[in-house]
C-alpha cells in the first residue's frame, strides 16, 4: 500500500510539473502574439506543442498503471479467493471425514460392547 501511494504521488507531481510547463508555454505563446513577435510566436507554439503533447503522456501513462494496478490487485484479490475457496473445501471434507471416521469408530466400539455384554449373558 506504502508503494501505491508514493506512485501515486510520484505521478501526481510528473503531472503537476508538465501541466505547469504547458500552463507556461501557453502564456509566453499569448505574450508572444500580444507583442507581435513572429519568430518568438513560431517558438512558443512548439514549446505549447511540445509541453501538452508531454503532459498529455504523463497524464494517459498515469491512468493506464493505475488501471494495471487495480486490475493486478482484482487478479490477486481473485486468486486468494480462490485459493481459499480451495482450502475450506479441503477443510470441510476433512471435518466430514474426521466425523465419519469418528462415528465409525464409536459404532465399531459400541458393536464391540454389546458383543461383550451378550457373551457375559451367556
Amino acid at each position: 500500500d506504502n508503494s501505491l501511494d508514493s506512485l501515486d504521488k510520484h505521478a501526481d507531481v510528473a503531472a503537476a510539473d508538465a501541466k505547469a510547463k504547458y500552463e507556461q508555454a501557453q502564456r509566453d505563446l499569448d505574450a508572444a502574439i500580444a507583442k507581435g513577435d513572429k519568430k518568438a510566436e513560431e517558438a512558443a507554439r512548439k514549446t505549447v506543442d511540445e509541453t501538452k503533447t508531454a503532459w498529455e503522456k504523463i497524464t494517459a501513462g498515469t491512468a493506464k498503471v493505475a488501471g494495471d494496478v487495480e486490475e493486478g490487485v482484482k487478479d490477486a484479490a481473485h486468486a486468494t479467493g480462490h485459493a481459499i475457496d480451495k482450502a475450506a473445501d479441503a477443510t470441510a471434507k476433512a471435518g466430514k471425514s474426521a466425523v465419519q471416521g469418528t462415528k465409525d469408530a464409536a459404532k465399531a466400539v459400541g458393536d464391540k460392547a454389546k458383543k461383550v455384554g451378550e457373551a457375559l449373558k451367556n
